[in-house]
């Protein structure tokens, strides 16, 4: 495997794997023992055909169950940044299931395989790992970052071309398609100048050879093609004055903060998202984070300066540490 490969790899175990080698040496004896008795070479009489051929089955059966107890590791490719090395994370399989099923699963729920990616998330990788193609062309061919989705191990490990596509689709329908994600165009005729935008509204996105997604900033206001709102009607009748909802609040707890994605991109997609698209709306998010350790030594020195470093990278705007009393 290269370092631009992005496949995860299904290996045995090294103690497992001569178990299963030697029931595979039984059963293709006892396998040529049945041929060979079947074809006469062997004088088997009847009763001893027949007792090869159990044994041929047993060892069959022996194999098939000893194929998924020693296929349980997953070697999964990992690379922190473009210029970093790439490393093989071991990550153990177990169930009942199929070996592709157990393997997808364990893959899905560790976060290794990402099966929905919204616009955020796309425009956090821009952001980020891509940052200096974003920043140097303000946008991405899609077959291009379809492909690099699909080598590089330092980019999130998206399960096929339809979870681009989808983040896609929700990254261009966003409101807030200048400022935090981004917008669709079927095709650049010239620089600067495109065709087929989507920004800011549902439509189909599909990903060609000439499509791309465009950073919101660079392109014009309004976008060509697109009527202005029209100006509400005329005062009417006073009608009679409605109490409407204004603000909305909420405060939820991560179920498992050690894998705190799945819940966060669920509630981006469900609540932050949804409101995110409403006009008119101030929109602030806070994240806040405790953490209390139980056990008698307290954070080592070296945590303690990390993630004060990181906290103060990350622009938090109130962080500390507690001593106890």
């Amino acid at each position: 495997m290269n370092e631009d490969d992005h496949r995860v790899i299904l290996a045995a175990d090294h103690l497992r794997l001569a178990e299963l080698t030697a029931s595979v040496r039984e059963y293709l004896a006892w396998s040529s023992i049945d041929d060979d008795g079947a074809a006469g070479s062997l004088n088997l009489d009847a009763f001893q055909r027949n007792q090869a051929k159990s044994w041929r089955d047993g060892a069959d059966e022996t194999c098939r169950a000893r194929i998924p107890e020693t296929y349980q590791w997953l070697l999964v490719p990992e690379q922190a940044d473009p210029l970093a090395k790439v490393t093989l994370h071991p990550v153990k399989v177990s169930g009942s299931d199929p070996l592709a099923i157990r393997a997808g699963a364990k893959l899905r729920n560790e976060e290794h395989l990402i099966t929905k990616f919204g616009g955020v998330n796309l425009r956090l990788v821009l952001d980020g790992a891509l940052k200096e193609k974003w920043d140097a062309d303000h946008s991405f061919g899609l077959k291009q970052l379809w492909g690099w989705f699909a080598q590089y191990p330092y980019l999130p490990r998206l399960r096929d071309i339809s979870v681009l596509e989808g983040a896609v689709r929700d990254g261009a329908s966003s409101l807030l398609w200048r400022s935090e994600t981004f917008a669709y165009v079927a095709a650049r005729e010239t620089p600067g100048e495109y065709r087929g935008i989507v920004a800011g509204r549902i439509a189909e996105t599909p990903i060609t050879s000439t499509s791309l997604i465009v950073d919101g900033s660079v392109l014009p206001d309004p976008l060509p093609g697109v009527e202005p709102p029209k100006p509400p009607p005329g005062p009417g009748p006073s009608p009679e004055p409605i109490r409407r909802v204004r603000r909305f609040h909420g405060e939820v707890s991560l179920g498992d903060p050690r894998r705190p994605i799945p819940e966060l991109t669920k509630i981006v997609d469900e609540v932050i998202d949804r409101l995110a698209q409403q006009t008119d709306v101030r929109l602030r998010v806070t994240v806040e984070i405790e953490a209390d350790h139980a056990g008698d030594e307290g954070f080592a020195d070296d945590t303690v300066r990390t993630i004060s470093e990181n906290a103060k990278t990350l622009r938090f705007k109130d962080f500390g540490w507690e001593k106890e009393s």
